[in-house]
């Protein structure tokens, strides 16, 4: 039985998507209830776009697997009895990509099949369920000062995850994201969002 602190018990709900920015700074907490770190970042494969491993606010091993994270909540992270922290050389292909210098989504260029500029990947979503990427928010930028035209795009719309740019196919979805109070994208509650998951998987994807 998992004892989480009488604080945490209350908080959240089991999600299906969770936007990368809601991802900083979550806790982590072992089948016990006790703390294990932070999260700073997640890590996404671009062949595949499944996650490689959950990044923690600490030196040294501070890797996770996902095969260790037995639940994914709004507010945290709750692992398994055996989970490990890992350095990034303990696990496959995690090492190579983050000496590649190109691991983050955030920031890269999305560009359709035929060359058409979409803008720069500001956020994405992840399904907390299947461990992958789940849909990203490409925006065009005016001198690195405010940002327009949102697109949200499915993640069977994308062709290739490239390490500077993301190529999406011409016959995307392109829905508004909705903004919240802190004009921040607020994936989980928009209703654009969920329309653009209805759509089928396209198994051609990653």
């Amino acid at each position: 039985m998992i004892l989480l602190p009488q604080s945490l018990q209350t908080i959240g709900h089991q999600l299906m998507y969770i936007s990368a920015k809601q991802v900083v700074g979550s806790k982590v907490f072992d089948s016990e209830g006790q703390p294990v770190g932070r999260l700073a970042r997640v890590i996404i494969d671009p062949d595949n776009g499944r996650i490689l491993a959950f990044e923690l606010f600490r030196k040294g091993e501070k890797y996770l697997s996902p095969r260790d994270v037995i639940s994914w909540k709004k507010n945290y992270l709750i692992l398994g009895q055996q989970y490990e922290i890992h350095h990034a050389a303990d696990l496959i292909r995690l090492d190579k990509l983050l000496h590649s210098r190109y691991v983050d989504l955030l920031g890269r260029q999305v560009r359709t099949a035929s060359g058409t500029a979409l803008g720069q990947v500001t956020d994405y979503s992840l399904h907390c369920e299947h461990f992958m990427l789940a849909s990203i928010t490409a925006q065009k930028s005016y001198f690195g000062l405010w940002f327009s035209d949102a697109r949200l795009i499915h993640q069977s719309s994308i062709i290739e995850i490239k390490p500077r740019q993301i190529i999406v196919r011409d016959a995307l979805l392109q829905h508004p994201a909705r903004q919240n109070a802190q004009d921040e994208f607020d994936l989980q509650n928009s209703p654009t969002f969920d329309q653009a998951l209805s759509v089928p998987e396209d198994r051609t994807s990653f």
